[in-house]
């Protein structure tokens, strides 16, 4: 209708709020036909507002292109602040803050993520869809750093802004893919049964595959610690193909005593998520790098392994064979000193 009008830039953002429903119900090849539509109807229009919007288009959890993601989501804030959109330039804070704690830049991110959700919880945000994804910006970047505190006290200031609004109960507050963030973070601070509760909610509401595949390993790494495999299992059922159920999947083949079948995965995702820094580091942190009793000869039994896990914590340990969990001592990349605290040796644990 717009387009027929003479009206490119309305069609396009059409097609551009398309693409992030297609996107938000799983179809990614409807998601990145509507993109493809936006960018062609935008073509000879100049560095309008609604390229900004196309260059957020997606939710940036689900892009892996963490250069893309950052180089696109500076386009979207140079263009927002141009025209004084400042629902397109808090989602670009945070987006951005996000492509930059996940690419080890972590105080110059989480100060984004911070101002960006600010404006959310000031009510200068108008479009609560743009606040909704910037809400999840930043839970997924404490995920990525274990800044638990974090995304605690930013969803109490989102509640309490959505219940002055609108009135008690709030609404809904966390999208399914929220609360795997929220949820898996949960976790790594034992604090299990908050983090069943908001993983089940997660995966029982989400009508996208690759979301109850990540609420489903989540929660698989957890009936796993509570000595519950074979339910670990089952729950893992159909969600092989996923490399967000890597993690609980390896820890099952760690238990059965398989380190090298745990290994192999481990580096195949590795592989896929290069550039996302702690992500692979926390990867790295299971992968049992060659340690079990297949690298311990019998003239070696009861002396340490020539290669061990890194950075296992106490509650780590548990998953390895006796005498397999002693640190490799390497380096960080300089970007990720700042998280360095996240992954101790277990001495420091």
């Amino acid at each position: 209708m717009w387009r027929e009008a003479g009206e490119p830039r309305r069609a396009a953002f059409v097609a551009i709020t398309l693409a992030g429903q297609q996107q938000a119900l799983g179809n990614v090849a409807a998601a990145r036909g509507w993109l493809g539509r936006g960018a062609r109807l935008l073509d000879g229009e100049g560095p309008c507002l609604e390229r900004g919007y196309l260059a957020v288009a997606l939710a940036a959890c689900d892009v892996h292109d963490l250069h893309a993601l950052q180089r696109d989501t500076e386009l979207a804030l140079e263009l927002a602040r141009r025209h004084g959109d400042t629902d397109l330039e808090t989602r670009a804070l945070a987006d951005s803050g996000l492509a930059m704690v996940a690419l080890g830049h972590v105080a110059e991110g989480i100060a984004r993520l911070d101002e960006a959700m600010t404006a959310v919880v000031s009510g200068e945000v108008r479009n609560y869809a743009m606040a909704g994804l910037t809400c999840c910006a930043m839970l997924h970047a404490c995920d990525r750093i274990n800044d638990v505190e974090r995304a605690a006290e930013w969803t109490r200031a989102v509640t309490d802004h959505a219940r002055a609004a609108f009135g008690d109960p709030p609404p809904n507050v966390l999208l399914s893919h929220c609360r795997i963030a929220y949820g898996a973070m949960l976790v790594e601070v034992g604090r299990w049964d908050e983090a069943e509760a908001e993983l089940r909610r997660a995966r029982d509401t989400s009508r996208v595959v690759v979301k109850r595949a990540e609420a489903s390993g989540r929660l698989a790494e957890i009936l796993v610690r509570r000595g519950c495999p074979a339910e670990a299992e089952e729950l893992l059922r159909g969600y092989e193909d996923q490399h967000y159920t890597v993690q609980a999947r390896a820890r099952l083949w760690l238990l059965r005593d398989k380190p090298g079948l745990a290994d192999a995965m481990l580096l195949e995702a590795l592989r896929e998520l290069e550039g996302d820094l702690p992500v692979t580091l926390r990867l790295q942190a299971l992968a049992p790098r060659s340690c079990s009793r297949r690298t311990t000869s019998p003239a070696r039994r009861g002396r340490r392994p020539r290669r061990c896990t890194l950075g296992m914590c106490s509650g780590d340990r548990d998953w390895l064979p006796p005498g397999c969990w002693q640190p490799v001592v390497l380096p960080l990349p300089p970007a990720m000193t700042p998280l360095a605290h996240i992954w101790r040796t277990p001495s420091e644990c």
